[in-house]
């Protein structure tokens, strides 16, 4: 918590008995309460070197009870997506400021300590065994690829949801909040429930000799979380690669399925400069006595995932081989796949790429259901 005089640190432009807001950008009427809102405006423009405009004009003020005829005003700090970043209390002609739990949580998830991908089982291993294997309780469809992974993920967990279980979905990166990366039933992941967990996981993951990656710490966040609301399924998305992914750690009894989609040239420091390389690593995740899907039959890569199935005794289907849909149609918002035995399956997801990851989770589908 920040402490600063904001009377004596801060000045403050009057006229004619109004006070000058540099947010609204006009005079407002001179009010005890406004002028400590003023002056924590500046402490959040000079000292927390937030812009004008990226600090909301809808700053909350409100005033609360305090001993004697002191007043104590609280005023939460929210950025332009609306999210909490911040609380200023201020007593007096003081102020305090302190992040939010939220911002806390993504502060330490994303701190320097914890960057840089190191490929490896161990680390994860050890922070979910601190945590008691949350994973150990869960029922996984795992999906990797290089491409079509995480539009396969989403479909997969909404379908999953419309037949009236309870779905988690880890994917990676985010589009607009941290949040959508652990999703349940289609919803983010609250900020308080994501600090809290965070706040939990991290006096283990600080106790390792190894400390654990971003990803490894974002995906032992996100297993606790599912455990916690006893998902029926969780839709696994692989960060990189499959085999040596800290999503692998998940053991063969849970995996209802493994899907693996397109495979392309990626990541070829870690997983190797040709398309067989990234194949193997991909096929990592075929686990022993467990169905895997293949989105795609290449000439190149199908021998990988043949033998890796024939291995570990996995049931495999390539799901280019039996297109499960019959036509497609397609309105203002939607594809609409004509599939057997399903019936018409809308899609928001468009385009031609989409095909062959319908097609897919149809495989997954019909896997699940026997």
């Amino acid at each position: 918590m920040y402490v600063f005089n904001l009377l004596k640190k801060y000045k403050t432009k009057t006229q004619n008995n109004q006070i000058y807001d540099p947010i609204r950008k006009k005079f407002v009427a001179l009010t005890p309460e406004e002028i400590i809102r003023q002056k924590t405006i500046q402490f959040m423009l000079k000292y927390m070197e937030i812009p004008s405009d990226k600090l909301s004009v809808e700053t909350s003020l409100s005033t609360l009870g305090c001993k004697g005829n002191k007043k104590r005003i609280d005023i939460c700090i929210y950025n332009t997506e609306g999210s909490l970043t911040g609380i200023v209390e201020c007593k007096a002609n003081h102020i305090g400021y302190g992040e939010a739990p939220y911002q806390q949580a993504l502060d330490y998830i994303h701190s320097t300590c914890w960057k840089g991908s190191r490929p490896g089982l161990e680390r994860t291993i050890e922070l979910t065994a601190r945590l008691g294997n949350p994973q150990n309780s869960l029922k996984f469809i795992h999906v990797a690829g290089t491409n079509g992974k995480g539009s396969t993920s989403a479909m997969l967990a909404a379908i999953l949801q419309k037949a009236g279980y309870r779905v988690g979905l880890y994917t990676s990166p985010f589009i607009l909040r941290f949040n959508e990366r652990m999703q349940i039933n289609g919803v983010d992941i609250p900020d308080e429930e994501l600090a809290e967990i965070t706040e939990f996981v991290k006096p283990h993951a600080e106790a390792m000799t190894d400390t654990p990656t971003e990803f490894e710490l974002i995906t032992a966040i996100a297993l606790v979380y599912f455990a916690r609301h006893n998902c029926d399924y969780v839709v696994f998305e692989v960060g990189m690669g499959g085999r040596l992914d800290s999503t692998n750690i998940i053991s063969p009894e849970t995996v209802a399925a493994s899907v693996i989609t397109g495979i392309a040239m990626d990541h070829t420091a870690f997983l190797g400069d040709t398309p067989e390389k990234i194949a193997a690593e991909k096929a990592g995740i075929i686990k022993p006595g467990t169905p895997v899907i293949i989105g795609e039959h290449n000439e190149e890569t199908a021998p990988i995932f043949s033998q890796e199935a024939t291995a570990k005794q996995a049931p495999i289907v390539f799901a280019q081989d039996t297109p499960l849909y019959i036509n497609k149609e397609s309105d203002v918002e939607h594809d609409i796949y004509h599939a057997t035995p399903y019936g018409d399956i809308s899609a928001q997801l468009r385009g031609y790429c989409q095909e062959k990851n319908v097609n897919t989770l149809l495989h997954a589908i019909g896997q699940l259901q026997r």
